[in-house]
């Protein structure tokens, strides 16, 4: 377990190019332990880049990427393997296999990871579905569920290890505004039930306002404010104070880098 007195995830001085243009520059954020921090910026401010960077999923240029106090910058893939279950990810799309039940997608990581028995793995699959409120769903195509059930069946995967942080990527994307509001207090309750640090990318001022501890607000590139949700509701930077004035919950933008 981390220590409950450093960052789960820390960067430092974090520059990236993508396709020959520089993205990033020189990025530091602290994440606490047992927070929920919100990326967030307008479009193409590199929230997303940002992301797949943590994840090591694109390599930064320079600087550097902490997990639980070590460096992850220069891991080798079989040393990040080894942190991996330490993290959970979702996607804005859920990536379920499609020709898996809802309970065979939820054990995927537990039969990829560890050597629990059978009848264990089942057990755990069901406790993992009662907290995303999925009982019964169980043997369930991802095709008969509705979008919203979709993100749940994707997040009790995502919990299937019980990692220490999560990262979701635009949760509420595709939801209608009341499934969105659900997804959002889900969210919030497995938080502070679990005692999971949450990083979450979005420009949904709604959802902001709903789940944030904390926000880390790109402009540009750059990390222009880090703080709590109030501290940025009453800050006088102007990106940030003229993202709350113009962002249109019901709008949706598509982050290109």
């Amino acid at each position: 377990m981390s220590d409950a007195k450093q960052p789960v995830m820390a960067i430092h001085d974090l520059d990236c190019h993508y396709k020959g243009k520089q993205v990033l520059y020189g990025v530091n954020a602290s994440f606490p332990p047992g927070k929920i921090t919100v990326i967030a910026g307008r479009s193409g401010c590199g929230k997303t880049t940002l992301l797949r960077n943590a994840l090591r999923l694109n390599e930064p240029s320079s600087g550097r990427i902490e997990f639980f106090g070590q460096d992850i910058s220069h891991l080798s893939q079989e040393e990040l393997m080894e942190l991996r279950p330490r993290m959970g990810v979702l996607f804005q799309s859920g990536a379920l296999i499609q020709s898996y039940t809802v309970a065979e997608n939820v054990a995927v990581p537990l039969e990829q990871h560890t050597r629990m028995p059978l009848k264990l793995i089942e057990r755990v699959v069901s406790r993992k579905l009662e907290l995303v409120e999925l009982e019964g769903a169980e043997n369930s195509m991802p095709s008969e569920l509705s979008g919203g059930m979709r993100k749940r069946a994707a997040l009790a995967r995502t919990l299937a290890l019980d990692p220490e942080i999560v990262f979701f990527d635009e949760p509420s994307a595709g939801l209608d505004p009341v499934t969105a509001a659900s997804l959002d207090e889900l969210i919030v309750s497995l938080s502070r039930k679990l005692r999971i640090t949450v990083v979450i990318v979005t420009h949904e001022l709604t959802s902001i306002k709903r789940i944030a501890d904390r926000m880390l607000f790109l402009d540009s590139g750059k990390a222009v404010f880090e703080g709590s949700l109030n501290q940025a509701l009453a800050s006088d930077l102007p990106p940030l104070q003229e993202f709350f004035r113009l962002s249109d919950p019901g709008q949706r933008f598509e982050e290109p880098d």
